[in-house]
């Protein structure tokens, strides 16, 4: 679905450094446009990309860091300056090889560091590891959340990683998981990493789909979102009780009154979410599933899609109409039904919600008195608790983070698959970032400050920040 829709105020270039940058995509003047060669306005475009990316990433605190300085001790300090270094630093600089030595003074000579992918005994080689790491994979990102020190010594946190494999169809890979860190002597002495997922899990994201295929790869590799997701309990053929880690959500409304059945199989955008066009030489990320739901407030019909794992960290906000929100959300618990196929009518999906409904309440899931406020079944189906997912839809965002993509074609051999999900914590821990015109404005200011301020910034880059403010 196209929206030929032009976008207002801005001058990054791209998100996506490893895309061919066409003059196109720079969002800016005519007459520097015209002033800059091509070879120049792609070079200039990957590292301003990368520069406006670590600016927005240090003056707005992503969901998955919340924990403030003064709550945390001198341990759980140098953990999150060394996680900082790793997801701004080494992660979205230019040449994240070059940087990666930066984490080694956070290492204790003896370092011993243990995950499913490797395992190192010195500080020697957690940087070789490190530098493996960025060398193989396009655009790695770290998001972590929920620091916090059970013992003076040990610290604990969340976190999210994702790079691009290096193939033609560029697959996100994505793993969640959790980590223990013990410091002594103000130097990480070990590091033991857990992973939501097996090995084996993390490999099938790579692999091409059918549906691509049957496309000819019309539309992008998707990240799914659920594969990363750690099962906590399960009861076969009814249910499972999954954990999703803190991430983001682009979320918009549909009027009730533009509802109709056929909606819920086919899970159109609202028109006012697109806020970018397609075009061919760019890059799109794209995500699975999408999820709808009814407001219990108002009556109107929601639309959301996870935030690719590459445009998290608020990235997207200046690029989103105001009627949309970005929603940050916390690690939460959601029972997920048995998958099903077919038409995703209202009549299937609330016979399934029933199922779900019936069985969470036999095995004592909705005794919370959070659930006890539904007067009947019906009330709970109604409320923005449950929510209907729908895997055969994919919506995606250009290399700028405009949303853009909207795919829910059917293809011969593939059965759709849909779930419903409700939501099981107290606190569905959804924070929408602000969103209004002072916000777009005060963030450009920052960004030009920043620019001007950081000894990062390049001198060429200094004449076309005073250009821009001209």
């Amino acid at each position: 679905r196209n929206r030929n829709q032009k976008t207002m105020a801005s001058f990054i270039p791209s998100l996506n450094p490893s895309s061919a940058v066409r003059s196109h995509q720079l969002s800016l003047s005519l007459s520097l446009s015209l002033a800059l060669s091509s070879t120049t306005k792609t070079n200039l475009a990957q590292r301003t990309s990368r520069r406006c990316a670590l600016i927005h990433m240090r003056a707005s605190p992503s969901p998955a860091a919340p924990t403030s300085s003064a709550s945390l001790n001198e341990s759980s300090q140098l953990v999150q300056d060394m996680l900082n270094v790793l997801s701004r630093d080494v992660f979205l600089a230019e040449n994240p090889k070059d940087v990666v030595p930066e984490v080694s003074k956070f290492f204790d000579n003896k370092v011993s560091w243990i995950n499913p992918a490797f395992s190192c005994d010195n500080a020697e080689e957690a940087i070789k590891e490190l530098k493996d790491l960025v060398s193989f994979f396009v655009d790695p990102r770290l998001q972590f959340s929920e620091i916090s020190s059970p013992t003076p010594n040990v610290v604990t946190f969340y976190w999210t990683w994702s790079g691009t494999w290096p193939v033609p169809w560029g697959p996100r890979v994505v793993i969640s998981g959790n980590s223990k860190v013990k410091v002594e002597n103000g130097k990480v002495t070990t590091i033991l990493d857990y992973w939501n997922i097996k090995s084996q899990a993390v490999l099938s994201q790579i692999v091409p789909r059918y549906s691509d295929f049957m496309t000819f790869f019309g539309t992008p590799h998707a990240e799914i979102t659920t594969l990363n997701w750690k099962t906590l309990s399960e009861k076969p053929g009814e249910y499972r009780i999954c954990e999703e880690p803190a991430g983001e959500m682009f979320k918009a409304t549909q009027p009730m009154t533009e509802v109709r059945d056929t909606w819920f199989a086919i899970p159109t955008a609202p028109a006012n979410a697109f806020s970018g066009a397609v075009k061919r030489a760019e890059n799109y990320q794209t995500i699975v599933p999408v999820v709808v739901g009814k407001n219990s407030k108002d009556g109107n019909y929601t639309w959301s899609l996870a935030v690719p794992t590459k445009l998290r960290g608020g990235l997207i906000l200046q690029y989103t109409n105001d009627s949309v929100d970005i929603v940050q959300y916390g690690r939460r618990k959601i029972a997920v039904s048995r998958p099903f196929g077919g038409r995703s009518t209202s009549e299937k999906t609330k016979e399934v919600a029933l199922k779900l409904i019936q069985a969470l309440r036999r095995d004592g899931y909705l005794d919370s008195p959070i659930f006890q406020q539904y007067k009947s079944d019906e009330d709970l189906i109604r409320s923005d608790r449950m929510r209907l997912a729908l895997y055969t839809t994919k919506g995606g965002f250009n290399s700028r983070g405009e949303f853009s993509v909207l795919s829910f074609i059917a293809h011969i051999g593939v059965k759709r698959k849909h779930e419903v999900w409700i939501y099981l914590d107290d606190d569905m821990q959804e924070t929408v970032y602000p969103k209004t015109q002072q916000r777009n404005q005060q963030q450009q200011q920052q960004l030009l400050s920043e620019l001007q301020n950081q000894s990062i910034v390049a001198e060429e880059d200094e004449k076309l920040m005073d250009e821009l403010m001209e």
